[in-house]
C-alpha cells in the first residue's frame, strides 16, 4: 500500500513499520502455524498448539512469540520444566519485538516466578499504554492470584 502512495526517500526512511516483517516472523508459513497454535491453545488443546508452535520455530527459530505461546501450552499441560525453558528462550528474542509484545514476556516470567505484584504492575502499564491490547484474562487471573494469597480463599468461577 505504502509503496503506491509515492512517498520520499525520506519519508520511507523514517517509517517505523518497514521492518514489521522482522518484528514478529518474516514467514507466512510459520505465522499460519502460530496462529493454528493460538486456536488450539484457546481451545485447551495444549498438545496440539505445543505441535503447532515446534513446526512455527522449526521455520523460524528466532519468532519470540511462538516460544512464549508454547511455553504457557507447556506449563498449562503440567510441564513447567519445559515452560520455563521455552518462556526462556522468548525472553532472550524478545529484543526485536515491540514493546507491548515485549511486556507481555516479561510479565509472563513473573507469573512464573509467582511475582505477582510485578506480572500485575507490567499488564496494567501494557492496559495503560496499549489499550486494545487483549489481556483482560491475564490481568484477572494475577488479581485473583493476589487475592487468593493474601485471604487464602480462592476466588469462585461463574
Amino acid at each position: 500500500v505504502k509503496e503506491g502512495l509515492n512517498l520520499t526517500a525520506t519519508q520511507i526512511s523514517s517509517d517505523i513499520e518497514k521492518d514489521v516483517g522482522k518484528i514478529t516472523t518474516s514467514s507466512p508459513e510459520a505465522l499460519q502455524y502460530y496462529i493454528e497454535g493460538r486456536r488450539s491453545h484457546m481451545a485447551n488443546k495444549d498438545d496440539q498448539a505445543i505441535a503447532y508452535m515446534e513446526k512455527a520455530v522449526e521455520i523460524d527459530p528466532e519468532f519470540a512469540m511462538a516460544y512464549r505461546s508454547m511455553a504457557m501450552s507447556y506449563f498449562n499441560s503440567g510441564r513447567s520444566m519445559e515452560a520455563r525453558k521455552y518462556l526462556k528462550k522468548a525472553l532472550e528474542l524478545s529484543t526485536r519485538l515491540p514493546e507491548n509484545e515485549k511486556l507481555f514476556i516479561e510479565a509472563n516470567v513473573f507469573y512464573f516466578d509467582e511475582d505477582y505484584d510485578k506480572e500485575i504492575e507490567l499488564l496494567e502499564r501494557l492496559v495503560r499504554t496499549y489499550p486494545g491490547r487483549n489481556i483482560d484474562n491475564s490481568l484477572a487471573g494475577a488479581y485473583e492470584l493476589v487475592w487468593t494469597r493474601a485471604t487464602g480463599f480462592r476466588a469462585s468461577r461463574f
